[in-house]
């Protein structure tokens, strides 16, 4: 496993998942919905989330080309619940910090409001949906590592939701590509066009095929997990990483693959990495 710096974290593997039946998807109220709760408090910027099925699927590099930390390849089981259908915004955390009088996270593009927010710690991640779950009533919280691939898989096979080719991924998401390569800001590309050599608004890339957008790219997202072998026990609170998944707008394609993962410590922040969250059903 290779640290994470402040531009750029990639691994180069390559995988097969079997993921279980995904249908029958849903959601919550639209993206810029106000939500009232019991105490009289307005939430005017709510996450829009897809239900997803409970199913089963192998998490896990499964042709053993893929890092240590990929294997060994386990049959997971889960539980039905909600995902946010793009990653979180400027203008949903800031939302947040100014309800609760704290500062505003720094943004290293000139534009906030609907980019993803970035500069966001795991802590501060989980303070998000700490309370999110207090002003609406609602469970939220981060992914588990089972959780984001089986969603990010769809039910697909292949390395990308765009199939096996890295030149595919332009297509599906934001990653270090020609653009960025001719903007000075990466050098290990994936020699395609996105056309954007910074994030993006949720949205601006197809889809996968439960209507999740940026799952490959835009920005690296935290989830719940300490970063550990599959399989292996921890006691939480002795964690020293955490997970984050996806990829980014400065990293190649290689990075954005499904079962791809990288270890943060959870009090770093850092200008490509921010995080989508779950809603319990």
């Amino acid at each position: 496993m290779k640290p994470l710096n402040y531009l750029t974290l990639h691994k180069h593997t390559r995988l097969l998942l079997l993921v279980g039946l995904l249908s029958g998807c849903s959601s919550t109220p639209p993206l810029e919905a106000p939500i009232t709760i019991v105490n009289g408090y307005t939430i005017q910027h709510l996450p829009e989330t897809i239900e997803l099925p409970a199913g089963q699927f192998y998490m896990g590099d499964q042709s053993g080309a893929g890092d240590s930390d990929e294997r060994p390849v386990q049959q997971m089981v889960i539980a039905a619940f909600a995902l946010g259908r793009y990653e979180i915004t400027f203008q949903q955390f800031d939302e947040y910090t100014d309800a609760e009088g704290l500062p505003r996270v720094l943004s290293s593009n000139t534009q906030r409001g609907v980019l993803p927010v970035v500069n966001v710690s795991w802590h501060a991640a989980q303070a998000y949906t700490q309370w999110l779950s207090v002003h609406t009533g609602q469970k939220w919280r981060l992914a588990s590592e089972a959780e984001w691939e089986y969603a990010a898989r769809a039910g697909q096979y292949s390395h990308f939701q765009s199939g096996n080719a890295p030149e595919s991924v332009c297509s599906v998401g934001n990653i270090a590509d020609q653009t960025a390569l001719k903007a000075g800001i990466a050098t290990e590309i994936t020699s395609c066009n996105d056309h954007s050599a910074t994030s993006k608004a949720g949205g601006a890339y197809a889809a996968n095929s439960l209507g999740l957008h940026d799952m490959h790219g835009n920005v690296w997202e935290w989830v719940a997990d300490c970063h550990v072998i599959y399989g292996q026990a921890i006691d939480d609170s002795l964690c020293t990483q955490r997970v984050v998944r996806g990829g980014s707008f400065l990293t190649p394609a290689s990075s954005a693959r499904l079962s791809n993962r990288e270890a943060l410590n959870p009090t770093q922040f850092l200008n490509q990495v921010g995080f989508r969250v779950v809603r319990e059903l």
